[in-house]
């Protein structure tokens, strides 16, 4: 996980998209560890403080409170499940919605990235576990209307309009409305967000049939992930340009 510095790092100089600018250097925060060093690869460390928060709810929303109240764009990034036939697998889009699944409360995040106005834009709720079957998924996308679900989106959403933050959500597809999941998979990583080897050997030793499952999951989620990192650099390009943020360093 990424040191937690933030206190006199508030405001730094750093290399944006179209040369060096005075910034607010966003955060951007990752549930999984697997996730966070994608976009490291991705370059997008450079443009960012890139974190790792651990998966759930719970998790991001203490890594929130961590935070605390800040003028610095705070995205959540990673990979999510798909509900709908419109959220298609190994694609990526920004979230233009969360959904409380049991309230039916809804944010829209308060980050629009103009450059990406013509990108994919879903709706997300959240669950208390991974949904590992199309089964579970259709019922879940009839209760609430989402295109995705995943486990910390309305955590996060409660917690940064709470704080009063300026944030995004992009999320990738690893798995669509018609894939399912291995029923342990909550159990493979730790609640740092990396993973746990030794649990995730077993399971495929014990059930060889997950290889190939778990294989084309990775194929899918890597490719994912490259779409979220091209949207992150749209979204944060997007923000050195933005009057909010020509405001806040002035």
């Amino acid at each position: 996980m990424s040191d937690d510095r933030t206190s006199h790092v508030d405001r730094v100089r750093f290399t944006g998209m179209n040369g060096p600018a005075s910034s607010l250097r966003p955060f951007v925060v990752c549930p999984l560890e697997f996730e966070r060093q994608l976009l490291k690869r991705a370059g997008i460390g450079a443009h960012c403080e890139l974190h790792c928060c651990g998966p759930g709810s719970a998790r991001i929303e203490d890594w929130a409170r961590k935070r605390g109240p800040t003028n610095r764009p705070v995205v959540l990034a990673g990979l999510a499940g798909g509900l709908s036939a419109r959220a298609l697998s190994g694609h990526a889009g920004v979230i233009r919605e969360v959904i409380d699944s049991r309230t039916k409360q809804r944010w829209q995040p308060s980050l629009a990235p103009d450059s990406s106005a013509t990108a994919i834009a879903w709706s997300i709720t959240s669950s208390d576990h991974s949904i590992d079957s199309a089964d579970g998924k259709a019922e879940f996308a009839l209760r609430t209307t989402a295109d995705l679900v995943d486990l910390e989106s309305v955590g996060f959403a409660k917690a940064a309009s709470a704080l009063g933050w300026n944030w995004a959500i992009v999320r990738g597809v690893s798995d669509d409305f018609k894939s399912a999941l291995p029923p342990s998979i909550d159990q493979w990583v730790d609640q740092s967000g990396h993973p746990r080897l030794g649990v995730v050997l077993r399971a495929l030793v014990s059930q060889p049939g997950l290889i190939p499952v778990v294989w084309n999951l990775r194929r899918r989620s890597s490719a994912a992930m490259q779409g979220v990192a091209t949207l992150l650099k749209n979204l944060l390009r997007d923000w050195e340009q933005s009057p909010k943020y020509k405001q806040a360093i002035s």
